[in-house]
């Protein structure tokens, strides 16, 4: 009972969040394109703004830096582990069984409880 309650329940929060989310884009675009930061409707007021949100292109950085002759000041190396590689080694036997110990002390294992409902077909007589 308790299952068929939360199937009917998250089926109804599904369609209700897609036209939540699909109000809300319009919304959005039609105060962007109105240019209006604030609506009222009498009940609601409805408020826009336009975050901006910088980033570098951390490639382009590196290649102006590198080309300026500031690559080891500011531009460094960073060691990563190749896990091709890795399971490669791994796996045709060519790290010690002492490397191998070490390293599985460095498996991370984390468990997440899941839950999927799915309507059943209906069985026909």
């Amino acid at each position: 009972m308790l299952v068929d309650a939360f199937a009917e329940v998250k089926s109804r929060f599904e369609a209700a969040k897609k036209d939540v989310d699909d109000r809300g884009k319009e919304i959005k675009q039609i105060m962007q394109d109105e240019n209006l930061d604030s609506f009222d409707t009498g009940s609601y007021t409805a408020k826009f703004t336009l975050q901006r949100r910088e980033t570098m292109d951390e490639g382009k950085v590196i290649a102006i830096l590198q080309k300026r002759g500031f690559d080891g000041k500011i531009v460094k190396l960073k060691p990563y582990v190749d896990m091709d590689a890795l399971e490669s080694a791994i796996y045709h036997d060519e790290l010690p069984k002492e490397v191998q110990d070490e390293l599985s002390a460095c498996v991370i294992v984390k468990e997440i409880p899941t839950l999927k409902v799915v309507k059943n077909k209906e069985v026909r007589t």
